[in-house]
């Protein structure tokens, strides 16, 4: 449920419960991100963002908050994401193979350098999952070798 809906949902309610249950739902989503902000995730992700000159300096809170909300809306679609690269693999027989950028266009709508990293992560996952299955990458296609 989205955080405006379960605002909603107090609305509805009467204005005796409001106060509590929306700091509940505050303490919940800031607690969150607190320990999203203290990951190890945030450090890399701003390193990557600052390499590729997507950011100039450490953002600032409020920057943070806009990442975190867009990185959470992006785990969200991950699940999805995850199962078709480990479905499209799992059919690969031996020497059969797929072109890495047409997939990572149909599945993401775009390729850039996050979207391939995205892939690079999920394919990593996908092959830790189908335990006795080798892949090997050559002139953008990824093959199944054995």
């Amino acid at each position: 449920m989205k955080l405006t809906e379960r605002f909603w949902n107090i609305i509805k309610k009467s204005q005796t419960d409001r106060p509590a249950e929306c700091e509940k739902i505050a303490d919940e989503h800031a607690i969150e991100f607190a320990d999203w902000c203290a990951s190890e995730e945030v450090t890399s992700l701003i390193e990557d963002l600052i390499i590729v000159e997507k950011l100039n300096k450490v953002p600032e809170t409020k920057e943070l908050l806009q990442i975190f909300k867009k990185r959470k809306r992006f785990m969200k679609t991950k699940t999805t994401k995850q199962s078709k690269v480990t479905d499209v693999i799992k059919a690969l027989e031996i020497g059969q193979s797929f072109n890495k950028k047409e997939f990572v266009i149909s599945v993401w709508g775009q390729s850039d350098y996050f979207v391939y990293r995205s892939f690079d992560v999920l394919f990593s996952k996908a092959k830790k999952e189908l335990i006795g299955r080798e892949f090997k990458t050559e002139k953008g296609f990824i093959i199944r070798t054995k």
